[in-house]
């Protein structure tokens, strides 16, 4: 992603009106993931695609 500019997020808060919102990724990613089953249950197809993504995601994380 692109660099971080001092200050940027209190500009774009206090002069472009800009509103943050914190979000609980692990509890959304739970939240989601008996959609994924579902998804892959119904497009057996895709399970390949999809196992490729998890992993690529998991390596940019540091994962191994």
């Amino acid at each position: 992603m692109g660099q971080e500019h001092p200050g940027g997020k209190n500009i774009a808060i206090n002069d472009m009106g800009v509103e943050f919102i914190d979000v609980d990724v692990e509890a959304f990613k739970q939240r989601v993931l008996p959609l994924h089953e579902k998804m892959l249950s119904d497009n057996p197809k895709i399970t390949d695609l999809y196992n490729y993504i998890q992993e690529a995601n998991k390596k940019a994380k540091g994962g191994q």
